[in-house]
């Protein structure tokens, strides 16, 4: 099975306690790693202005997940993360080599 390395930011409520914010990081960590793939590092950013309002919110708390996974996993992670009620936005991108 060949991985690829990808890139996930994604965006949450500022307001979030850190109890939250861990539960929603180790969902979608597991999300990654049931489809066989690895977590290499995530990194809050903290709280950030929009560049717009979003769910009427100038503020946002941004979080990146670099990661390695199997291409046929994304749109399952994509599916599931799109559900989740805590993230505003988000992107997935494959990294360069």
């Amino acid at each position: 099975m060949a991985t690829n390395s990808y890139e996930l930011l994604f965006i949450t409520e500022p307001a979030l306690d850190a109890e939250r914010l861990a539960a929603i990081q180790e969902r979608i960590a597991g999300m990654i790693t049931a489809g066989a793939g690895t977590v290499e590092s995530t990194d809050d950013w903290g709280v950030r202005r929009l560049a717009y309002k979003i769910k009427k919110s100038d503020e946002g708390r941004y979080i990146l997940i670099n990661f390695l996974c199997d291409p046929a996993q994304i749109a399952a992670i994509d599916k599931q993360i799109r559900i989740m009620q805590d993230i505003m936005r988000f992107v997935v991108v494959r990294k360069g080599d």
